[in-house]
C-alpha cells in the first residue's frame, strides 16, 4: 500500500481511532467483493476444519492450551481467526474491533461457521477508561488468553494504553499472544498495486524509528489491490524494542520473542522471502 507523508497534525488519539475506523467501514464492503469474486468465505468458515491460523499460530497456541479456555481477540476484523480458535476447541471468544461493518461481517460468519462467538464494535482505549457503554466491567479479568492478530498493531498509536487495557482483561497467569507483520517490514516500500521483481525490488522508504505515522488516501483493498480515493488512515510504526517494553509496563511478562522469515502481507518476491529477513514477529505473554 502505497505511503504518504504525514498530514496528521496535532491530531489526537481519539481523531486517529474516529479517522481509522471511517476508513475500515469504507474498505469493508470493498474486501467482501473481491473476496465474492475469489472464493466463497461463508462456505469455507462452515467446513468443521475451517482454519485462517498460520502453521505456527496454530503450534504455539496449541502449546498454550485452548481447550475450554476463554479468549478475546482484539483488533478482530470479521474475526475469522476468532471463529478458528473456537473450532479448535475454545470454551468462549469475543472479538472487539472499532469498525461497525467488520463487527456486522464477523456476526454473520460466526452464524453461518456454527460456532459461539461473541463480537463487539468498541474502541480498545475507550475500555481502558470504562466509559464505553459498561462493556468493560463485564470484559475486566474474563479471559484466560488475549490475542492479537496480524496487522492489528499499526493501528494503535498508544501502546502503553493498549497493552494496559489487554492486562486487565486478562486473568491473573492468562496468556498474551500476538502475531504481527515484523517492524523491519514497514521500513520498505510495500504497494499493493505493485508486482515487485528482482529487477525493480522494493526500497527502504521509513525509518526504522519513524515517530510520525504513515498517512494514506490510496484505500485499503490488500485483497483485490483496488485502488481508489479513500478517506484517509494512520497507520503507525513500533520498534520490536517498544513493543516489548510497553507489554512489560502493562505486567505482561514476556515469556518468548520469535522473529520469522514468513511474509504475512503476501505481497514480496522471493528475492525478500527467501533473503533471510525478517518479515513475521510473534510476542507470547504471562500476566503475573
Amino acid at each position: 500500500m502505497s505511503e504518504r507523508g504525514s498530514e496528521s497534525h496535532a491530531m489526537s488519539r481519539d481523531d486517529y481511532t474516529r479517522a481509522n475506523r471511517a476508513a475500515w467501514d469504507e474498505v469493508v464492503p470493498v474486501h467482501q467483493e473481491q473476496r465474492r469474486r475469489r472464493y466463497d468465505l461463508e462456505a469455507a468458515v462452515a467446513a468443521d476444519d475451517f482454519c485462517a491460523l498460520e502453521p505456527f499460530e496454530i503450534a504455539t497456541l496449541d502449546a498454550l492450551g485452548l481447550d475450554g479456555r476463554s479468549v478475546v481477540h482484539l483488533c478482530c476484523n470479521n474475526g475469522i481467526e476468532l471463529i478458528s480458535l473456537l473450532k479448535r476447541g475454545v470454551g468462549r471468544g469475543v472479538g472487539i474491533d472499532i469498525s461497525e461493518a467488520a463487527i456486522v461481517e464477523a456476526r454473520r460468519l460466526a452464524a453461518r461457521s456454527g460456532v459461539e462467538a461473541e463480537f463487539l464494535c468498541r474502541d480498545l482505549y475507550q475500555l481502558e477508561t470504562g466509559t464505553d457503554d459498561d462493556a468493560d466491567g463485564g470484559l475486566e479479568g474474563a479471559f484466560d488468553l488475549a490475542y492479537v492478530s496480524a496487522g492489528g498493531l499499526f493501528w494503535l498509536p498508544d501502546l502503553d494504553a493498549a497493552f494496559a487495557t489487554i492486562a486487565r482483561l486478562l486473568r491473573p497467569g492468562g496468556d498474551f499472544f500476538l502475531c504481527d507483520v515484523h517492524p523491519f517490514v514497514h521500513m520498505l516500500t510495500h504497494d499493493i498495486n505493485r508486482e515487485y521483481s528482482g529487477d525493480m525490488p522494493p526500497r527502504i522508504r521509513n525509518g526504522y524509528f519513524r515517530a510520525e505515522p504513515l498517512v494514506s488516501r490510496h484505500g485499503m483493498d490488500y485483497i483485490g489491490q483496488t485502488r481508489y480515493e479513500a478517506r484517509p488512515n494512520y497507520k503507525f510504526l513500533h520498534t520490536l524494542s517498544a513493543i516489548v517494553s510497553a507489554l512489560g509496563r502493562s505486567g505482561i511478562a514476556t515469556l518468548a520473542l520469535d522473529e520469522r522469515p514468513e511474509d504475512l502481507t503476501r505481497i514480496f518476491p522471493p528475492l525478500i522471502v527467501e533473503g533471510g529477513l525478517p518479515l513475521t514477529f510473534t510476542l507470547t505473554g504471562r500476566k503475573l
